[in-house]
């Protein structure tokens, strides 16, 4: 979950923090009023592709930190990429400056833009226009609402755990039906064969 997020330079933001708290989070106002910015420096902190004419008129770079906690599935991926993962805090920085060049750290330690993109994608969904297509997706709905509780996701494993067992019941059953088909069909032949 974001908790924070440090803006400097970006578009027509100075330099602003904003806290966040647990649950939703809705941007809202005016056109103009900036929510669109504010967004479009979220999406280049978790990896969208950074321009230069995004720098604030006059300034040398943009800056965008972003401070998350994190699940346990998302600090396994930061370890299977080597970086320091021991607290659930995450931060993550992402520098642009006039020259085109940036830099990327979680946590301090320098990454790639796809590794930033691929851990961005599990710590935040940004709902942007035409996202509502994704609602369609029976697996995105039921990544979301397994997420909601450990409650829920404990059911869910016993779920999946009893229908696979269904599954493979049905499979030996369908599999005796065959056996127990076949030999009635040859019982059936060698009784025509009798009457003939």
């Amino acid at each position: 979950m974001l908790q924070s997020l440090h803006i400097v330079n970006f578009a027509i933001i100075e330099d602003t923090i904003i806290e966040l708290t647990d649950g939703a989070t809705v941007f809202t106002g005016e056109t103009g009023a900036g929510k669109s910015i504010l967004i479009d420096a979220l999406a280049i902190l978790l990896g969208r592709r950074a321009r230069t004419d995004l720098i604030r008129t006059g300034a040398e770079f943009f800056k965008v930190e972003g401070v998350f906690s994190a699940d346990d599935e998302i600090v396994s991926i930061l370890s299977s990429f080597g970086f320091d993962a021991a607290d659930s805090q995450i931060i993550i920085t992402r520098k642009l400056n006039r020259s085109g060049r940036g830099i990327c750290t979680i946590n301090g330690d320098f990454c790639t833009v796809k590794q930033l993109e691929f851990i961005g994608r599990k710590l935040v969904r940004l709902h942007e226009q035409n996202d509502a297509i994704e609602l369609l997706s029976s697996e995105y709905c039921r990544r979301i609402i397994d997420r909601f509780t450990p409650e829920i996701s404990t059911l869910r494993d016993e779920y999946d755990h009893i229908y696979q067992e269904w599954k493979e019941t049905k499979e030996m059953l369908q599999y005796i039906d065959v056996i127990v088909d076949g030999k009635y069909e040859e019982d059936k032949k060698d009784m025509m064969l009798q009457f003939k």
